[in-house]
């Protein structure tokens, strides 16, 4: 069964129905309600919306809540005891039920990989087949330690290629999380990616856009960069080993503070715009935010150089989101690196927020973006 990617509706996940060990589909549910569940290292988001396949969703529930220190890493579990408690008070602050509601939940970090092959198309089973064929080879390690899926890109070419995104998730993450969530009394529904949870507010948010488009996710462990065209199609997936953990680290290290002092000098001096009166921090921060541009360009730079077509390249906009975003100057510093526009994405743009629901004032929109990407998702909403 052919499986094309459109521009109004890119879909790719991890389905949540761990027993099958290899390709996986949705299972599904008939309710108009989901909850995005982004669980990062920092801080829980939960996201709720009702009738999220409308031209309109409704808001019905937000909220971010701290992540216990030392429980998250990468995207990886590290203890699960106080994770269900730190969960069970997102659900609470958001006002939004836990048992039997429907779960979407993000995979990152380490936990998740992406590639892009161009393969001959093939029907049915046999192309799953193929996929994972081709999973193998990217994969160190056995399949049935990684749950597969894949979207075709492209309609077939005059050779009868196409172009396939494949993502595979660590499946033990997986189980761990699906776990979780059980034992709260949820129905976690679906896996998805959080950088293509991202790009999917986008096309809610965004209608209009017909530009080429990066998206630069800039969290506390690492920064997730997804490139898609003016056709809003995915074509470059990258996870960089750094984020604003790394500024926080080299603040303890150099300025000899604890972690704790180091983040929230972090946070307040880069809230208030002070960062830079100081010239030991101003020095640290430069440092940091040079090495991330490094990373960026490098990334960039080799999917420029290595695309047919020069002009499929170019970035008119970028998108900025997660919590290490708002480091001062980063935002300029990826303009003027990228020479592209810059803005935060708004994920609220077209969504209907309802009387009850208190959007935290105190964080910016853009840092909800991937829990809200991920409540748009629903059964049967990726073509088939």
């Amino acid at each position: 069964m052919m499986r094309v990617a459109v521009a109004d509706k890119w879909r790719i996940l991890i389905c949540a129905e761990v027993g099958n060990p290899r390709v996986f589909g949705l299972f599904g549910s008939n309710s108009n309600k989901y909850i995005g569940l982004d669980i990062g290292s920092s801080r829980i988001k939960a996201v709720g919306l009702q009738n999220n396949n409308s031209p309109r969703p409704k808001l019905i529930g937000i909220s971010s809540v701290p992540t216990p220190p030392g429980v998250i890493s990468d995207g990886a579990i590290i203890e699960s005891k106080s994770l269900l408690p730190a969960i069970a008070s997102a659900f609470a602050q958001a006002k939004l039920k836990v048992r039997g509601q429907n779960v979407v939940l993000g995979l990152k970090g380490l936990n998740i990989l992406y590639k892009k092959v161009v393969i001959p198309f093939q029907e049915g089973p046999a192309m799953a087949e193929q996929v994972l064929r081709e999973a193998q080879v990217q994969i160190d390690s056995e399949l049935d330690d990684w749950v597969i899926d894949y979207q075709i890109l492209t309609e077939k070419d005059d050779q009868g290629q196409v172009a396939v995104m494949i993502v595979a998730g660590k499946r033990s993450m997986i189980e761990e999380v699906h776990r979780i969530m059980l034992e709260l009394g949820a129905r976690p529904v679906i896996f998805d990616c959080d950088i293509f949870a991202i790009s999917n507010v986008h096309e809610l948010s965004y209608k209009e856009s017909k530009e080429s488009s990066l998206f630069i996710d800039v969290g506390k462990d690492s920064t997730k960069v997804l490139f898609k065209n003016a056709e809003g199609v995915p074509i470059l997936v990258r996870s960089l080993s750094i984020g604003g953990g790394h500024l926080t680290d080299s603040m303890s290290r150099n300025l000899s503070m604890d972690i704790h002092r180091a983040e929230s000098l972090k946070i307040s001096s880069s809230q208030s715009g002070t960062m830079f009166q100081d010239q030991q921090l101003a020095a640290l921060v430069k440092k940091h935010i040079d090495e991330l541009l490094a990373e960026l360009s490098q990334t960039i730079d080799f999917y420029a150089g290595s695309a047919e077509n020069p002009a499929e390249s170019k970035i008119e906009t970028i998108f900025l989101t997660g919590g290490a975003a708002t480091t001062t100057g980063l935002a300029h510093a990826i303009s003027q690196k990228l020479r592209a526009r810059v803005e935060f994405l708004d994920p609220f743009r077209n969504i209907e927020i309802s009387g009850r629901v208190h959007v935290p004032e105190d964080i910016q929109p853009h840092v909800f973006a991937t829990g809200l990407g991920l409540a748009l998702r629903y059964f049967g909403d990726k073509p088939e």
